[in-house]
């Protein structure tokens, strides 16, 4: 279970928001478009896709936004946690305690960075300390900064986005949204009906958390 205090999530269309993972720029030259006739409907595409690619990583965000997460989560009885949001750039609150109503949270014990070791690229926090991260109910709360920074985004997300993104227009313009095959005289086509191919899975997969979490 997770309480969301505050953390990005503004949806804004276009250039600039915290769903943003490749800009228009970079989507023409990995998809060789070379002129600005499209370039509304274009980054329309990429905003639908951009929210759709969030959504598969488990509502998890990639790029670094200016505003803090700020969770309230449930403690795993163990010596390892995993933050939901991650590559971290900093952790400026981890604490331990309990809710006293729906937005606020005492907190009993303020975890120091000598008492946790931080594995940053995956957001796992390993605690090496006596103290350890409890199980319980909504008994952790973690403020921290977390993503890439539009540029430094992984080129294989960059890739799978823009691949998304030709597909989908590329569906949009043959009209054929639940046709799998077609036969012209002895010419067979066929049409992949699924939302992405094996090779933009392949390579969101790896930015994806199993566990499921929610806010």
């Amino acid at each position: 279970m997770l309480v969301k205090l505050a953390g990005p999530g503004s949806v804004i269309v276009g250039a600039n928001n915290d769903f943003e993972l490749t800009s228009l720029g970079e989507v023409k030259t990995l998809l060789d478009i070379q002129n600005a006739s499209n370039d509304v409907a274009l980054q329309n595409w990429m905003d639908a896709v951009h929210q759709q690619v969030f959504n598969y990583l488990g509502r998890r965000f990639l790029r670094l936004s200016a505003t803090a997460f700020d969770y309230i989560m449930d403690g795993p009885g163990d010596a390892v946690f995993d933050l939901p949001q991650f590559p971290v750039v900093s952790i400026t609150r981890l604490q331990s305690g309990y809710m006293t109503s729906t937005t606020a949270f005492s907190a009993q014990h303020e975890f120091t960075t000598g008492e946790y070791a931080l594995d940053a690229e995956r957001g796992t926090l390993r605690n090496i300390s006596w103290v350890g991260f409890q199980a319980g109910r909504l008994n952790i709360r973690a403020t921290w900064t977390a993503g890439w920074a539009l540029a430094a985004i992984p080129p294989d997300v960059k890739r799978a986005c823009a691949e998304l993104i030709g597909i989908a227009q590329n569906r949009a313009k043959t009209k054929r949204w639940d046709v799998e095959t077609i036969s012209r005289q002895a010419i067979t086509e066929s049409y992949v009906t699924e939302w992405a191919p094996p090779s933009v899975l392949l390579a969101l997969n790896a930015y994806r958390r199993s566990e499921a979490f929610i806010g």
